[in-house]
């Protein structure tokens, strides 16, 4: 009887073993949890429990991906007689750019390995891992992640559409409130009258709606069954209105131009119309055509929900004043008729105040400073003016808001963010890292589009999606920093779709 139950104990735990190790060497699953920690963990919404929130990425995420890198640094050296890629050689030239000078000039400081352990995750783990599995497990993986997105779009953009809906906002003590509502920061739900936020500024808000919405197209593709790719088609519409309601202009014409993107590549690939020339008409006529229909819609949809924002607002404003009156109601009989009056009173002085709650404006399409980015650009040109040196190696990770606040008079909140990707990397890491990095871009490109142009049975499902994902990312880069920023949302999707995107192209040059 002991013997049987060892061998129980035994199987249960070889079991228990094999799908723990499963799990920590999923680089997918390893992406999803590092993605919700600044999509959604790191966000107002947990702001009374910061320990918890550094805990998370301190002790779960950082040592997880730290263990990935040697895992995947053990398995690259089992293998034999494999070429290194040169797109694989040219991220590790850039890590070793990224760290070695810096390491010498700022120290092995908390704040510089964590940025440093940051990309060396999205190199070697999320790219370089992704690329490098077999067809069948990196096929398994992909349906995997695009899984786990539609449950997060689901989830996320149903309550934020809820927010939307009833005007709600969510504070860090998850507590629901209705009209306006003061707080630090951005809360999650309806913010000011006009932006949709989950808990972080809105234009970060957008960036991650973008994330998921791209995988979730992605898994539309790719369900097997009817019900499945519903259930996609539902997350991603989800994603898309919540990137229309945030107004976040960047992540709304990124979305617009990455739908433009895709229906291009659809177009483009479908040889049932013979003539190239023909397709190509047709493929950019179709494209501009979704983009014009999305810019309309989108604008519409804003000035209604901004119209829906204002009536609720009014409405919560008139059933406060309602309540205040019955609370405050003399019970003495001698009193109804003075009160009855001083009611009317009340009720006319507070018709004027309904009416001034009016919708606010959608944001304007374009402004002369960009939301002052060209008078932040033209304090960073001032900079590099000043300090030329560091045009050439960089300043380090961060290390450039201060001053660039100081040149252009910036009230100084410690973390300025340059808001462009481009100018941020050679901000940090110098023209140095910013050629790197650029030509390990050219290396993948031709990869990328031998899978955007592909036809037939070389089209498989999912990839059109990925397309559309670094076509929406790349062009967030150019207003927003978070786009090459190490472990940002936005930075390891770009990876992961690049990855998925060059590994299906080794595969179509492997078909011939």
């Amino acid at each position: 009887m002991m013997k049987r139950a060892n061998r129980l104990l035994a199987k249960a735990a070889d079991w228990i073993r094999t799908v723990l190790l499963a799990a920590a060497s999923n680089e997918m699953l390893f992406f999803f949890a590092a993605f919700l920690l600044p999509a959604f963990v790191d966000t107002e919404l947990f702001r009374w429990h910061p320990e918890e929130v550094e805990m998370y990425g301190s002790m779960i995420i950082m040592p997880w991906g730290m263990a990935l890198c040697l895992y995947r640094l053990a398995r690259r050296s089992q293998i034999r007689g494999g070429a290194l890629r040169a797109d694989i050689a040219m991220l590790f030239a850039l890590l070793v750019w990224i760290v070695v000078p810096f390491c010498v000039r700022f120290g092995l400081t908390a704040e510089n390995t964590t940025s440093w352990l940051g990309y060396a995750t999205v190199y070697f783990v999320l790219y370089a891992m992704t690329t490098e599995e077999s067809s069948e497990r990196r096929e398994a993986l992909f349906d995997q992640i695009c899984a786990m997105f539609c449950v997060l779009s689901l989830l996320l953009g149903g309550a934020l559409l809820w927010c939307a809906w009833t005007g709600a906002q969510i504070d860090g003590d998850w507590v629901v409130h209705y009209g306006t509502y003061a707080s630090d920061g951005f809360s999650f739900g309806v913010y000011n009258l006009s932006q949709l936020c989950h808990g972080e500024h809105y234009n970060n808000t957008g960036m991650v709606a973008l994330c998921c919405t791209m995988f979730c197209l992605a898994g539309a593709e790719r369900g097997k069954h009817v019900w499945q790719r519903v259930l996609y088609l539902i997350a991603a519409v989800f994603m898309m209105i919540v990137i229309v309601l945030t107004q976040s202009r960047t992540a709304r014409y990124a979305l617009i131009a990455a739908m433009g993107a895709g229906v291009y590549s659809h177009m483009v690939s479908e040889h049932r119309i013979p003539h190239v020339l023909v397709r190509q008409m047709l493929g950019l006529l179709t494209a501009a055509a979704v983009i014009f229909v999305s810019y309309t819609g989108a604008a519409t949809l804003t000035d209604a929900a901004l119209v829906h924002y204002a009536e609720r607002e009014a409405s919560f404003r008139a059933a406060l004043m309602q309540e205040s009156a019955a609370q405050t109601e003399e019970p003495a009989q001698e009193a109804v008729l003075a009160q009855g009056e001083e009611a009317e009173k009340e009720e006319a002085a507070a018709q004027p105040e309904q009416e001034t709650v009016k919708p606010k404006k959608a944001r304007n399409a374009v402004s002369k400073t960009f939301s002052l980015r060209t008078t932040i650009w033209g304090g960073l040109v001032e900079y590099w003016r000043r300090n030329p040196k560091n045009l050439i190696i960089g300043a380090g990770a961060g290390k450039i808001a201060a001053a660039v606040e100081i040149i252009i008079d910036y009230p100084k909140y410690g973390s300025l963010s340059m808001h462009n990707a481009y100018l941020q990397h050679t901000a940090d890491f110098g023209l140095i890292s910013t050629a790197l990095l650029a030509v390990f871009f050219l290396i993948v490109l031709r990869p990328v589009l031998r899978v955007f142009f592909a036809a037939g049975k070389k089209r498989k499902p999912g990839y059109n999606a990925m397309c559309m994902m670094v076509v929406g990312a790349l062009l967030t880069g150019m207003m927003e920093s978070q786009p090459l920023m190490a472990m940002t949302a936005v930075n390891m999707s770009l990876f992961v779709a690049l990855a998925l995107l060059v590994a299906r192209s080794h595969e179509l040059k492997d078909e011939g």
